[in-house]
């Protein structure tokens, strides 16, 4: 689109108007908004928002007095009628479909929508009759405009209490919507958080977050000067308070794509300590860094944000390690002159300092052009981007990865992939990634929008994602679950009964937009999803939620040995360790600090099953260590407090 304010013989007036136009599509680019932003710091985004749509049906009728402005006008009309009406037959026309303007729209164009109506009621979902995981899906969002980017949290105290995030189109600039269920899905209310305690505007980017004691965090961003994040909290799902603000990083800019998680490793030095990590863009994102900030009294007071990543890098992810480690994940954008790359980040000091290192390199999905849209499904696909997931084993501190690319197969097929691998030593190498799907032939369709859940009392790693593998043309989509097993296989199923096909699903603003990312979790036996679709004729994105009950299903839990046990006990500068094996092949036995650390390391040659060995500590300070024997792949860890 032309710049407007270059456009001659228009007044102030009038210009200050068209370029509400322009700011209504640059609103559609996170990151062209964020430049455009700081030129609306006074203004209702919504109101702004709403006035810029409108303009493209009103300006003929208030500029008319101008001729140049009028052929300008009648472009943008022209535009809508013929060009994105039937370029976006679901998209563009659902802003214009709201009861506050649509008498705005000339008959012409409202007949057109009618008769898009009609034929897109059809074509919206796709029913199967397989046999599926038991339907338990709710629309919990049944809106007439867009609900997108949920998130989910089960609380760790009532696992019947799901909370679910969301954005929505319909909301007003100071709540952000949610959905709680507290019978395990069974009824759903659909709420909205207080107004806010700062100035400014609920931008989205919903996240949230479970904390051992039961408390809930939902963070969103901000639109106010320096776009900050802000965390609101519940441990019923009804009533809420707010944090104080998240501090952005100590330059100008604003943040975006928040994450958070909570220390619940009981062995953790940081246990129940509150972790968001986001995307500090520049004042006119010509760079953007990964920080990270904490608060160890639910939010009250924040650590000054540290840096994670210091160079242009997108989409991060933060979980907790068995030892207090703080992971983050993250990928590289997709305008960076080298090519895309996964990344990993690893601290052991609470998040003070990281180690990063690359850890696959991957494909982006095919753009076209602008708004990060891609062509995942054709070129009217959705904006998509294949972001990495992860949770962490906390009885072993194995991390589990979940990363997206995309594929170009020999028979001309392409598809989006997803990879699933883990490692054993915080990231510094990683197993051989498996592709979810299996063999070649059911790879060749598309699988995007993971989210890894763990329940760490089942050791169970289970997730949600989009798949279009039971439809042969790799259109229609559907909800699946899958759970990620110790041999490596997948137990793969949808989570309901109905398809959507993407390309006629919009939300925020977009005329194919289901949002950025999708949610899990996983708790004492719960698994919860919640995604966005489209069903039964309407083309706008609406938020389902699936609640499981696990309790009932196959647990593959890792098999301990009951013959391989040991004890230690401190005598002054050595530790005493009786041990019984299982057999007399090699064993390990070290010794690692409350970070994580490995301070000791041991080898025993035994001779007979059960005999008793020594390690000497007179290096280590007083503390608390954790002693690990292994053998034959099994291993046994005890605690001990090291007393000077």
């Amino acid at each position: 689109m032309a710049d407007v304010t270059s456009i001659p013989n228009l007044d102030p007036c009038c210009n200050s108007l068209l370029l509400l136009v322009f700011y209504s599509y640059a609103k559609l680019s996170r990151i062209s908004y964020r430049v455009m932003l700081s030129m609306f710091q006074g203004h209702s985004l919504l109101l702004s928002y709403r006035i810029a749509c409108l303009l493209s049906a009103i300006s003929f009728t208030v500029l008319s007095s101008d001729s140049h402005a009028q052929s300008v006008a009648s472009a943008v009309v022209d535009s809508i009628k013929s060009d994105e009406i039937s370029k976006y037959p679901n998209g563009e026309w659902l802003i214009i479909r709201s009861d506050a303007f649509e008498h705005f729209i000339d008959s012409k164009v409202q007949e057109k929508l009618k008769l898009l109506d009609h034929e897109l009621s059809g074509s919206i979902s796709k029913h199967t009759d397989e046999l599926l995981a038991k339907d338990t899906t709710l629309d919990v969002s049944n809106a007439d405009l867009g609900q997108n980017e949920t998130a989910v949290a089960i609380s760790r105290t009532n696992s019947n209490l799901v909370v679910v995030a969301a954005q929505d189109d319909k909301m007003y600039e100071l709540h952000m919507p949610y959905y709680v269920t507290t019978d395990a899905g069974n009824t759903w209310q659909s709420r909205r958080m207080p107004a806010m305690p700062v100035n400014g505007n609920a931008l989205g980017d919903p996240e949230i977050a479970a904390a051992p004691d039961g408390t809930i965090y939902y963070g969103f961003l901000v639109g106010a000067p320096g776009l900050p994040v802000l965390i609101a909290k519940t441990i019923d799902g009804l009533n809420w308070s707010y944090c104080n603000l998240v501090p952005n990083y100590p330059t100008p800019g604003s943040a975006d794509k928040e994450a958070m998680t909570v220390d619940n490793a009981p062995e953790s030095p940081h246990f129940g300590r509150l972790y968001v990590v986001f995307t500090q863009f520049s004042p006119m994102n010509e760079e953007a860094k990964i920080v990270l900030s904490s608060s160890d009294d639910h939010g009250e007071t924040w650590s000054n944000p540290t840096i994670v990543f210091d160079s242009f890098a997108h989409y991060s992810h933060v979980r907790t390690g068995t030892y207090g480690e703080v992971y983050v994940s993250f990928s590289s954008m997709y305008d960076t002159a080298a090519a895309p790359r996964h990344y990993f980040a690893s601290s052991t000091d609470g998040g003070a300092t990281f180690k990063v290192q690359q850890f696959a390199g991957y494909i982006e999905y095919p753009r076209r052009g602008v708004n990060w849209a891609c062509q995942l499904k054709g070129v009217n696909g959705p904006r998509a981007f294949p972001y990495t997931t992860f949770q962490v084993d906390l009885s072993r501190n194995r991390i589990y990865m979940v990363s997206g690319s995309w594929r170009r197969w020999s028979n001309g097929d392409s598809s989006a992939v997803l990879y699933r691998t883990y490692s054993d030593d915080r990231g510094v190498s990683w197993q051989s990634a498996l592709a979810l799907g299996g063999n070649d032939n059911a790879l060749h369709f598309d699988r995007f929008y993971p989210w890894v859940a763990y329940d760490q009392s089942k050791n169970k790693m289970s997730m949600f994602y989009y798949s279009s593998e039971l439809d042969k043309t790799n259109l229609f989509t559907w909800p699946f679950y899958a759970e990620l097993r110790e041999n490596g296989s997948f137990g793969e199923k949808p989570l309901s009964n109905y398809s959507f096909d993407p390309r006629y699903c919009s939300g925020f603003g977009h005329p194919t937009f289901i949002g950025d990312y999708a949610g899990s979790d996983a708790a004492n036996g719960k698994f919860a999803a919640a995604w966005t679709e489209s069903r039964e004729g309407a083309a706008d994105g609406d938020v389902f939620a699936s609640v499981i009950d696990e309790t009932t299903n196959e647990i593959i839990v890792r098999k301990i040995s009951s013959a391989l046990q040991f004890s230690v006990r401190q005598e002054s500068t050595t530790l005493r360790v009786n041990y019984q094996l299982a057999n007399l092949s090699p064993v390990d036995l070290n010794l690692y600090d409350i970070r994580g650390v490995r301070v000791v390391t041991h080898s025993i040659v035994a001779t007979n099953k059960s005999a008793e060995d020594q390690l000497d500590i007179t290096a280590l300070p007083s503390g608390t260590y954790i002693a690990r024997i292994s053998q034959s792949g099994e291993s046994q860890n005890q605690k001990i407090e090291i007393v000077r």
